[in-house]
């Protein structure tokens, strides 16, 4: 009889748990190739990420626990965290750090996360910390499954810009992201956005293409509702910060329109980004 009970406690648990809440009582185990060639096999007992890394990215609702987060620069204002636990393996060269996903992503850039191994590693930080940056290589034996995507969430196709000597601004396909509606939690995010000294409040699942860009120093905001012309005015971006978005496998990507130092990380602001609507092609 107490068997039963304590089983018929446990699948209630697991019933109203979130499933990555349940994976985050066991922890990350890594296997980290230095520099030097050594291989360690090490458990991951906390994740530390510098400055709002650590702050305005998976803020969680009320009864869950934030996972661990790998944090990643892409470069030009772009910005990814990602459940460590979504890692796959992530390779470090002279410049920049190769980090593959479950869901088979691949960000290219510079790795932030800083671990605290156990066992400690040879060249571990005084404080007990390790930057996986240092590593050759590391491969998280067991990598969780992939977000599945919602399918009752709005989403959209958002293509980040880049700044190349002789091209100007591009949108590579590397920094071309499916997400949900733009936010946190909600969809009650809003652009806020002024034309001819007249503000709106611009609901990205109203109109097919959204560009924000910058222009003489200043933030502009270009929207084109179906079957009509498009509208260009400036982005009042005096309190909107940061631009984030949930991409359909789990990952967060945030883009700053003003730069920013934290101490730990200097922030540099985003090239702009377009953000369209999803359009399913074929069933």
């Amino acid at each position: 009889m107490v068997r039963k009970a304590i089983l018929a406690v446990v699948l209630a648990m697991a019933s109203v748990c979130p499933a990555w809440a349940q994976d985050e009582k066991e922890a990350v185990v890594l296997h980290v190739t230095s520099k030097l060639g050594v291989k360690t096999k090490v458990k991951v007992k906390t994740v530390h990420n510098p400055g709002v890394f650590a702050g305005f990215f998976f803020e969680p609702k009320a009864g869950e626990q934030a996972p661990d987060l790998l944090a990643v620069d892409r470069g030009h204002g772009l910005y990814i965290t990602v459940p460590l636990r979504q890692l796959k393996h992530i390779v470090n060269g002279e410049k920049e750090s190769v980090v593959t996903l479950a869901d088979g992503t691949v960000h290219n850039g510079q790795v932030r996360t800083r671990i605290i191994p156990d066992p400690a590693l040879d060249d571990s930080e005084p404080d007990g910390f390790y930057l996986l940056s240092k590593a050759a290589e590391a491969t998280n034996l067991g990598p969780s499954k992939p977000k599945a995507p919602n399918p009752e969430r709005k989403r959209f196709v958002l293509k980040v810009a880049e700044r190349v000597p002789g091209k100007g601004l591009v949108y590579p396909p590397a920094r071309t992201f499916h997400v949900y509606h733009p936010g946190r939690h909600d969809e009650k995010f809003r652009f806020p956005m002024i034309v001819n000294g007249e503000k709106f409040e611009v609901n990205p699942a109203d109109f097919e293409r959204i560009a924000v860009f910058k222009k003489d120093k200043e933030w502009h905001i270009t929207v084109k509702a179906p079957e009509a012309q498009e509208r260009t005015g400036k982005l009042n971006a005096d309190n909107l910060r940061i631009v984030e978005a949930e991409t359909i496998t789990g990952a967060r990507i945030a883009m700053p329109l003003t730069p920013f130092d934290t101490g730990a990380i200097e922030f540099v602001e985003s090239h702009g980004f377009i953000l369209e609507r999803h359009v399913v092609t074929g069933k």
